[in-house]
């Protein structure tokens, strides 16, 4: 498919828009029934849908074009260039038939196209080799949709990765230095030397008549799959207390360092500056100390003058 102008563009699109909102349609119907294949329908849905993003790509400027035509998010310099047409061709209708944004859950479909492009398919070849796409990724083999999901991760690091994995691993410093705990537990018998801040996960048992926990078992042994488990909550209680602390370091700054809101709280601050500065002005004996002025709001320059004069 070759698209050369906004005509043809905003065409495609509209056929491209209508297999999908068709597919949705009839995947109600396929809901209710028990049988059928819905991995080769989403594929060859998806299969059209690449048809026409993958031309839609090739001019950027008619891409953009073609979003402010429609009303949707032009495309931004940094994100995944298939974003903005999924964007066009995955909107869906309310019941009253207009158009609304497209799911959030439909996001994914760009990290297929775009890894999709990466490995060389054709506009045909997507339905096709999908069904039998795997990437071998360093933990495990991912097969179909999953499989270019992973290689597109792989490919295409997302510019904030590496910030987001520091915070994490920030986040879990922190969990094991400073950030509360829920309880402790005195040994376990299926965990054998141990090592200073690794981590595992539990399966516990309330005893009423007791009142503990009663550890069951391990059911997650691997220290990073164990953190996995409670990362995001620890990230963010982690962002909390880095917020917190950030409002109480500017409360100290402005206890310092105050902002008046009107001319009578600054007329105040002026005036318990001067008291305090001229108490350390009377405690000076020495008659060659040269006392220091501090200027009354409102005084004028030529008065400040008179006041350092009188004060030598």
């Amino acid at each position: 498919m070759r698209i050369c102008n906004l005509a043809q563009a905003s065409q495609a699109v509209s056929s491209a828009h209508q297999s999908y909102l068709d597919y949705l349609s009839n995947e109600e119907g396929h809901s209710k029934t028990w049988a059928d294949d819905s991995r080769t329908r989403r594929f060859a849905m998806l299969g059209a849908l690449y048809a026409t993003c993958l031309a839609l790509v090739d001019d950027r400027d008619l891409l953009a074009q073609l979003c402010v035509k429609e009303g949707v998010q032009v495309p931004d310099a940094t994100e995944n260039p298939f974003a903005p047409t999924i964007r066009l061709v995955c909107r869906t209708k309310d019941k009253k038939g207009k158009l609304v944004a497209a799911k959030n859950s439909t996001w994914i479909y760009s990290k297929y196209f775009r890894a999709a492009q990466f490995l060389g398919w054709a506009s045909d070849e997507f339905a096709t080799n999908v069904a039998t796409y795997e990437f071998d990724g360093k933990a495990k083999k991912q097969k179909w949709l999953a499989g270019l999901a992973a290689l597109d991760t792989k490919e295409f690091p997302s510019p904030t990765f590496d910030f987001e994995a520091r915070k994490v691993e920030a986040a879990r410093i922190w969990t094991s230095q400073l950030a509360p705990h829920d309880g402790t537990v005195q040994g376990l018998k299926s965990v054998e030397a141990p090592k200073h801040g690794q981590m595992i996960g539990l399966i516990a048992e309330w005893n009423a008549k007791l009142s503990v926990w009663i550890v069951r078992g391990v059911h997650q042994a691997d220290d990073k799959k164990a953190f996995a488990l409670i990362s995001k909550v620890l990230t963010k209680d982690f962002e909390k207390h880095i917020a917190d602390e950030a409002v109480l370091e500017q409360e100290a700054y402005l206890a310092n360092n105050p902002i008046f809101t009107d001319e009578a709280a600054l007329l105040d601050a002026v005036a318990e500056q001067n008291r305090e500065q001229g108490l350390a002005n009377d405690g000076t004996n020495d008659p060659h100390f040269q006392r220091i002025v501090v200027a009354k709001a409102g005084q004028s320059s030529a008065d400040t003058f008179n006041a350092v004069q009188a004060a030598q």
